[in-house]
């Protein structure tokens, strides 16, 4: 991410139906963008051994924002949890696969992590094809386990292994 996302991810985090599943309450604001932001460049593109990063999704050909993923390792780097968020208006393109395929790749074959996972809500049936198309099995729901402000609901995990993304691929 850039100073230059700030703009793109408040919109997209302002819009309704991109929080209806998020960890995000509304209205989210601009303030919140920019520190975002400002921590994703103090990083320098490198993710933390036991931490969360959000990376920008762009159009290669405009350079215009699409989304952007979200990546937490776990175990001091051995494991890592995948999330998308892309905006309303582009939806649909198969923009968030090609994004995570891209993160998956990088993460199993560059990173050396040894699992790849996400959880999502389970009416969030954009996430799910994603999970599903990127070959991640369907490992579980978790019971009133997910709080947003106020709100508890369910969450699905899915997960692979390098074996599993090699033989998908």
């Amino acid at each position: 991410m850039t100073p230059a996302d700030v703009e793109a991810l408040w919109r997209r985090r302002n819009d309704p139906s991109t929080a209806e599943f998020q960890n995000w309450t509304l209205p989210y604001a601009r303030e919140q963008a920019e520190e975002l932001v400002a921590e994703m460049v103090e990083r320098h593109g490198v993710p933390p051994g036991d931490g969360w990063m959000q990376l920008a999704v762009d159009d290669v050909h405009t350079g215009a924002s699409l989304g952007d993923l979200a990546v937490g390792l776990t175990f001091a780097g051995r494991s890592a949890e995948l999330g998308w968020t892309i905006d309303v208006d582009v939806r649909g393109r198969g923009i968030a696969t090609e994004a995570a395929v891209a993160l998956t790749t990088w993460l199993f074959d560059i990173v050396g992590v040894t699992r790849v996972s996400a959880q999502m809500h389970p009416d969030n049936l954009a996430s799910v094809r994603v999970a599903e198309r990127l070959g991640m099995a369907r490992e579980g729901l978790t019971r009133n386990s997910y709080w947003v402000g106020d709100v508890n609901s369910d969450d699905l995990i899915y997960g692979m292994t390098p074996d599993m993304w090699r033989s998908h691929a």
